[in-house]
C-alpha cells in the first residue's frame, strides 16, 4: 500500500497509528465501523503501531500468515480463514481508527 502524502491525514487529527487492513467477505462493507473484519492487522504488521512515526506507516506491506497469527484481530481472528465457512472471495479494506473504510 502507499498512502502518499499523509500530511492532510495527520492535519485532520486522524490517528494513522490505529489504522488497520481488514479482510472482509467479498462485497461486504465496513459500515462505518459497525461490521468487524474477519481478521485485521495494523499497518505495521504487528499487534499495535501506537507510538510509531505515522510517516513510516504511509508505505509498506502487510502479510497475513500463520507467522503473525498472534497479532491478528477481528471477529474471527484465526488463520487461515475457513473456506467452508467464509468462501473464497475476500476484500481487503483499509480501515481508519473508527473502523470506517478509507
Amino acid at each position: 500500500f502507499d498512502l502518499g502524502d499523509i500530511s492532510a491525514i495527520i492535519a485532520s487529527g486522524s490517528d494513522i497509528t490505529r489504522w488497520v487492513l481488514g479482510i472482509y467477505m467479498h462485497m461486504a462493507s465496513p459500515q462505518n465501523g459497525a461490521l468487524d473484519p474477519l481478521v485485521s492487522l495494523p499497518l505495521c504488521g504487528l499487534s499495535t503501531c501506537i507510538g510509531m512515526d505515522p510517516v513510516l506507516l504511509a508505505k509498506g506491506a502487510v502479510t497475513f500468515s500463520k507467522a503473525n497469527v498472534e497479532d491478528l484481530d477481528g471477529s474471527f481472528a484465526d488463520w487461515p480463514l475457513d473456506l467452508n465457512e467464509f468462501g473464497t472471495g475476500y476484500d481487503v479494506i483499509l480501515l481508519n481508527e473508527n473502523g470506517g473504510g478509507m
